[in-house]
């Protein structure tokens, strides 16, 4: 008795699993669907931004920073920081000032500073795997950009080492953002062999020395993250040391004014 009782619920049970496992592959194969769509309409849309050139890029990375909070998104966006990399590689001396590789005027640098503000805010549905992949990309960009010399002028202006900076002061612990924050700080404050100080003064007035010291002791181990963060520190002191120099110059010049003066 007790025997044939049981068939029944095994029976049941058997048709159960059955069918968990029959919604298990279905909803699988709707996954991979779905993330097939999503390559395909990231694609399409970085596609058409990239033919637009820098100006269609940017206003495409812009429309995406209102809307952020899709998975398809974020990848979007990588797409676009990636294509806006490019572009800034591609630039030449012969090309530089041509109106449609006009980084500034495009307000690239905003742009990708916005992205980087809006993925540092908290309470974010994306994994931080994620959101740290896309700030090293956007860091990534701005050093890129950095390296366009008839663009270094806007740099100050555009807030690039306001957005960088904030970036190295929160993902300290990240390799590839501390690398590509460090690389885009380093060309900002050059003009090939040349120092830019206003920008380098710009960059030392955010606190950057005890970020980037901050980041040593994060990374002690990380030797090609010292051998940057060394550099831009030795960038810094030469211009600190000129500003020390100068002062005591002005203050010399004084004194020997002053005492011929008396005399």
């Amino acid at each position: 008795m007790g025997n044939s009782n049981n068939k029944p619920d095994k029976s049941i049970e058997d048709d159960t699993i059955v069918e968990d496992e029959a919604k298990a592959f279905s909803a699988k194969r709707n996954k991979k669907r779905l993330d097939r769509d999503v390559e395909k309409e990231t694609a399409s849309l970085v596609a058409r931004a990239k033919d637009g050139g820098v100006h269609k890029i940017v206003e495409t990375i812009n429309e995406m920073n209102e809307s952020i909070g899709i998975r398809k998104d974020l990848a979007v966006q990588n797409g676009l920081l990636n294509a806006l990399c490019a572009k800034a590689k591609s630039v030449t001396e012969a090309s530089e000032n041509t109106s449609r590789l006009d980084f500034h005027a495009a307000q690239a640098v905003i742009s990708i500073g916005s992205l980087m503000q809006k993925l540092s805010e908290e309470n974010q549905q994306y994994a931080a795997s994620a959101i740290s992949h896309t700030i090293a990309l956007c860091c990534e960009t701005c050093s890129c950009i950095a390296k366009i010399r008839v663009q270094k002028k806007y740099f100050v202006v555009d807030g690039m080492h306001i957005y960088i900076l904030e970036a190295l002061k929160i993902f300290n612990k990240d390799e590839k953002i501390v690398f590509w924050g460090v690389n885009a700080l380093y060309h900002m404050s050059r003009d090939g062999p040349n120092i830019i100080v206003p920008s380098v003064k710009a960059i030392i007035d955010l606190d950057a020395k005890s970020i980037l010291r901050t980041i040593l002791l994060f990374q002690p181990d990380n030797k090609e993250v010292e051998a940057h963060v060394l550099l831009l520190l030795s960038v810094f002191d030469a211009v600190t040391t000129d500003d020390d120099m100068f002062l005591n110059n002005q203050k010399d010049r004084l004194l020997a004014n002053g005492n011929s003066n008396t005399s």
